[in-house]
């Protein structure tokens, strides 16, 4: 081979080598891309656990503003309602402290400061175009545990559809049925658009779908605007609803945060042990010296005659007797409620009450509200029966009692009793 033909072969060489290693960067570009596209939500993903009560209590949650010192998350309020320690913990990082930013106890969403710069953001998508039917996935963290510590997370997928959207009161809730029972916690856990990964809602617990482990129930990404105006979906919709400073975030007491007790030492003992002291002193001198001794009204203690024409009737807590004039009544914080209850645990439209077609009980419908409705202690699903005597308990504190006349002629001869004999003390 002569010279020129063994220099025409090298160039031909290069340049096939050329060619070949262009198209396999295209394809490892565009693998790469792929796969970052199909794991989008998983590396958005955080774990989050919080000490409530002195529980370790595990949850979800989503980054949707990430920065150059630290990024944002969202997740639902009741993963970290009462908390007195939150932690995050993202993929390949160690655990962190979060920070609430600010939280609506309402629509059950809460939005977290994560000190990790430069995390990964869910693509928020439009929650306005979910209908019945809608195809979705939720993806939620799996806690791997080290003691009572969560060092790393699996991530856990189940698929499933929308089957209705429930209105309420400053926004809407999904129900989800799940392709499979799902017996894991998906408390603020992201909920996917299976085909374009876009986030469009975040999902409850299974507590909040009372318990049934093939259904949950997932508040619309469109009411987490609401928390910051940085949140932007594709949505229009902003959601009327209350939100609040992370710094009037309530804590549940009983935990035992290294916070919450007070160092040897320190200068808070004596004032605490001074007005001890004080306290005893002056309660002994209050009782000596002749004071009364008055003891706390327990709920329903008290109680009203009913009339002749009334064999059962809802009375409050004190003893009120509460109108019931038509066929049902709305319970709520709500002005407009025809039982109005305005504790911040009452949602705005709660629940409904309805009489039976027989009039020996009431129909309990809970209206979608973020604090349950509870019957005889237990947690309402949609709708459940009132029987006479049955305590009713509408968020955290307000109660009412399905009252019987006979109950309440009974009762009230003992109560009568009682209160004469307190007052001769």
């Amino acid at each position: 081979m002569t010279k020129g033909k063994r220099l025409a072969l090298r160039k031909l060489i290069l340049l096939l080598s050329a060619l070949i290693l262009a198209i396999g960067l295209n394809f490892v570009s565009f693998t790469s891309n792929a796969i970052a596209q199909a794991n989008s939500s998983n590396s958005s993903l955080i774990l989050i656990q919080s000490e409530i009560a002195g529980t370790e209590v595990f949850g979800s949650g989503v980054i949707v503003l990430t920065g150059r010192e630290s990024c944002q998350a969202v997740t639902s309020y009741e993963a970290i309602k009462g908390a007195s320690r939150i932690t995050a913990l993202a993929s390949g990082y160690s655990p962190v402290p979060a920070k609430i930013l600010r939280f609506a106890p309402d629509a059950n969403l809460a939005l977290l400061e994560i000190p990790i710069p430069a995390l990964p953001a869910a693509k928020l998508g439009d929650s306005e175009v979910v209908k019945d039917g809608t195809p979705v996935a939720i993806s939620y963290a799996s806690p791997v545990l080290s003691g009572d510590v969560a060092t790393s997370f699996g991530n856990g997928k189940r698929g499933g559809s929308v089957i209705d959207i429930i209105n309420r009161p400053g926004g809407s809730v999904m129900r989800i049925k799940m392709s499979a029972p799902l017996q894991e916690d998906t408390s603020g856990a992201p909920v996917y658009l299976p085909n374009t990964n876009e986030l469009i809602a975040i999902s409850l617990s299974i507590e909040a779908a009372s318990g049934h482990n093939d259904m949950r129930f997932a508040i619309p990404i469109a009411m987490a605007s609401a928390l910051s105006p940085n949140i932007r979906s594709s949505s229009d919709s902003i959601a009327n609803i209350r939100v609040l400073d992370g710094e009037d975030a309530p804590v549940l007491e009983g935990g035992n945060n290294e916070g919450d007790r007070a160092e040897e030492g320190s200068p808070l003992v004596p004032i605490i042990v001074g007005v001890v002291v004080v306290a005893v002193l002056g309660g002994v001198a209050y009782f000596v010296l002749g004071g009364k001794k008055k003891k706390a009204v327990e709920p329903f203690s008290v109680l009203p005659i009913l009339p002749e024409d009334m064999p059962m009737a809802f009375v409050t807590a004190e003893g009120s007797i509460l109108p019931f004039t038509k066929d049902s009544v709305i319970v709520g914080r709500s002005e407009s409620s025809d039982w109005c209850f305005p504790e911040s645990s009452v949602s705005g439209r709660h629940a409904r009450i309805r009489k039976s077609r027989d009039g020996s009980s009431y129909e309990l419908e809970d209206l979608g509200s973020s604090y349950g409705t509870f019957i005889r202690g237990r947690r309402v699903g949609r709708s459940d029966v009132i029987h006479p005597g049955d305590i009713v308990r509408f968020g955290d504190v307000t109660q009412v009692k399905l009252l019987t006349r006979a109950e309440s002629q009974a009762k009230n001869a003992i109560n009568t009793a009682k209160l004469e004999e307190d007052g001769e003390e």
